[in-house]
């Protein structure tokens, strides 16, 4: 079974992107309160927008998170298996963390992942509101989902063998109809159109 690992106690890498948890201020403050609250190192792959916005804000980061420069993917692969949990605010780190059974907070307002919620891999912090979320409440339920296990909401991992399948099918028949824009049936010139800068 693939899940973190059972000596991970060391690292929960962290990512944060979304323009509503970097460029708004006060919930970046609360999220950096919140990972500041634990005991845990927290391996923060930062983006250079991010650190920007940290450095002329002048944000004060705990001694349990450590920043470093943006990580390639299949680093963060090797960090999210080998850790915990993860603490993101990406939909897809979510959904990857979901199929590979690796508990994750997610940081922010909804999600477009909502499965996730469901099978109970992620916990969600709204980070508008962090009087709703306290951090002892927070970091225990992820906690709790460490070694545990849930159903893979997201798919049979058959995808790419119906792809194929579909695609040598319609290369066969000469079925590659809705490929060329004049085989859809709604209007889609504006998708041709020119930037107008």
């Amino acid at each position: 079974m693939i899940g973190a690992s059972k000596e991970a106690n060391i690292f929960t890498p962290m990512t944060r992107h979304r323009r509503e948890n970097v460029h708004d201020i006060q919930s970046l403050r609360n999220i950096l309160t919140l990972v500041g609250a634990t005991d845990r190192k927290i391996y923060f792959a930062a983006s250079y927008r991010t650190q920007k916005v940290l450095r002329d804000n002048v944000l004060e980061i705990s001694p349990n998170v450590i920043v470093v420069d943006p990580i390639g993917y299949q680093e963060m692969l090797i960090l999210m298996t080998n850790s915990r949990g993860v603490i993101t605010d990406s939909g897809t780190v979510v959904e990857e963390t979901c199929v590979l059974q690796i508990p994750s907070l997610q940081i922010r307002k909804a999600t477009e992942r909502p499965q996730v919620y469901d099978v109970g891999s992620c916990v969600k912090v709204d980070p508008t509101r962090p009087e709703d979320y306290p951090h002892d409440v927070v970091f225990g339920k992820l906690e709790c989902l460490y070694g545990k296990t849930w159903p893979n909401p997201l798919g049979d991992g058959k995808a790419s063998d119906r792809i194929t399948g579909d695609l040598l099918w319609r290369l066969r028949e000469e079925k590659f109809s809705r490929h060329k824009p004049s085989d859809y049936h709604l209007d889609i010139s504006r998708s041709f159109r020119e930037d107008a800068l």
